[in-house]
């Protein structure tokens, strides 16, 4: 596992729903952080489908967007280059791990993990709807897990976060296999020195007919989308590396007017967040 911190942006053309939000999402030339991280992973796409296009990255992002003034919460989002969760739950995606592990190169088939996907289709759904891009600038950012905006009438819309790059672009399996393993890493430093990276934050809005507890199911694509702002990547701090250490990201930090719904994972993902953080802080 590698990963990538950069310095941003954030700029806005549609406020949210309350103040709180606001100052969280409107705020021009303020600075945020974005890192990025990515794990080799050739192997699941090989052995779970001999037909399938392998899979060379699996990409996870996480934005951590602070308010533009005094007062307020940050908010940590995170996001995925699929389009659902392999799981359904937080112990669903431990077991989908596990079986991973059980399942090393050389493996005589039907491996553990052959079985697993066999016996759990939302695996390959998930993985199947990855690609890898050119670069980190030309990848789409999925979170996956739905959050609640509430107004100041106290009206509730149920949201899942997306942010798309101004263009995407990926390799096919013969040009990715091509790649040097961190190629991804290194061509965001090169490309952010010669101009700015931009991508657009916005929201998928659901219906009322659309549930809120499974990230593994998509709502329709028909979906209204909303924009939120626009994040723009100027620089890769060179010290990257320091810089993940001393952040931690808890996507269960929310202000007044956003609220988690009945996704358990975002509470998941804060606890074990919380955990590695402990771990490799001194």
């Amino acid at each position: 596992m590698k990963g990538i911190c950069r310095r941003r942006f954030s700029s806005t053309r549609l406020t949210a729903s309350t103040e709180e939000q606001s100052r969280i999402i409107d705020a021009p030339r303020q600075p945020q952080s974005w890192i990025n991280s990515l794990a080799r992973a050739e192997k699941i796409g090989a052995q779970l489908d001999d037909s399938w296009i392998q899979i060379t990255t699996r990409i996870t992002s996480r934005l951590k967007l602070r308010p533009s003034s005094g007062g307020g919460a940050e908010v940590d989002i995170v996001m995925l280059a699929v389009k659902t969760f392999p799981m359904a739950t937080g112990e669903g995606f431990r077991d989908l791990l596990m079986a991973i592990s059980e399942s090393p190169d050389g493996t005589p088939k039907p491996t553990r993990l052959d079985e697993f996907a066999a016996s759990h289709p939302t695996v390959l759904a998930s993985f199947s709807t990855a690609g890898t891009p050119d670069s980190f600038a030309h990848e789409e950012y999925r979170g996956l897990d739905a959050f609640i905006f509430i107004d100041k009438a106290g009206r509730r819309q149920a949201v899942r976060y997306i942010t798309s790059p101004e263009e995407r672009v990926y390799l096919t399996a013969d040009e990715a296999a091509r790649q040097s393993p961190d190629f991804l890493i290194d061509d965001l430093a090169q490309r952010t020195a010669k101009k700015p990276v931009v991508f657009h934050l916005t929201a998928q809005l659901a219906e009322a007919s659309d549930q809120t507890k499974d990230p593994s199911e998509p709502w329709p694509n028909d979906r209204q989308v909303v924009d939120l702002g626009v994040v723009t990547l100027d620089q890769v701090l060179v010290n990257s590396r320091e810089v993940q250490k001393d952040l931690l990201f808890l996507p269960t930090n929310l202000p007044d007017g956003i609220e988690l719904s009945d996704d358990r994972l975002p509470a998941i993902r804060s606890a074990v967040y919380g955990v590695a953080f402990a771990r490799r802080s001194p």
